[in-house]
């Protein structure tokens, strides 16, 4: 059982919660390991080698000097080391977080589903496999597609595919005029709404609004 919990807090504080569910399997998401040390190679470095490197993750680009990626043209030598250098500062710009799928119901019960996105990070060992490739042998275009890792989102797209309506849902009221009460409970509204329960899940009220006290 799939389970999606929505809850919203409009009007005069109308709150109300949606289960929705289906039948489906959950694969569980490993984290990416940190990187690993590059090994050094030599390199037989071109002689028609251009004078930078556009390197790209396919939907940013940088441009880089041959000495920020440690080339040297006249030595023809190439320092994996330096490259490796360069690559480590570039990696918090080509991150990206990923996005989990995320459910809303309308009010006529229709379903719209907003798709993921995988996270990404910069491999560098791999990256500068590329570029040793790249300094043998450059291409045409001078462009180097930096190697990426990427990591499935904890909901996915395929996880909320097949929810198709709403299996339970409770209406309370509260006074609006009581504005400590009705900012806790759109507190607790936010931080329920579109929580996602795996099959087998187990769903935690305090472990998802967390502490309720003056400092929180």
């Amino acid at each position: 059982m799939r389970l999606v919990f929505v809850a919203t807090a409009v009007g005069f504080g109308v709150a109300c919660a949606a289960l929705l569910a289906r039948q489906s399997f959950v694969t569980p998401q490993n984290p990416a390991g940190d990187l690993r040390e590059p090994l050094e190679n030599s390199v037989a470095v071109a002689a028609n080698l251009p004078e930078s490197i556009l390197l790209t993750d396919g939907v940013k680009s940088w441009r880089a000097s041959l000495e920020r990626l440690g080339v040297n043209r006249q030595a023809r030598s190439f320092d994996p080391n330096a490259a490796k250098s360069y690559l480590e500062r570039l990696a918090p710009l080509v991150a990206y977080p990923g996005v989990n799928a995320s459910l809303l119901v309308s009010k006529d019960g229709t379903i719209t589903i907003t798709r993921s996105q995988m996270a990404r990070r910069l491999d560098v060992p791999r990256t500068i496999e590329k570029l040793q490739r790249f300094l043998e042998n450059p291409p045409a275009d001078g462009t180097l597609y930096l190697a990426l890792e990427k990591t499935k989102p904890e909901v996915s797209t395929e996880d909320l595919q097949g929810i198709n309506g709403r299996l339970a849902s409770f209406t309370t009221r509260f006074n609006p005029g009581d504005r400590a009460r009705s900012h806790n409970l759109r507190l607790v509204a936010k931080k329920l709404d579109r929580t996602f329960i795996p099959p087998n899940g187990v769903f935690s009220f305090n472990e998802r609004v967390g502490p309720r006290d003056d400092e929180s």
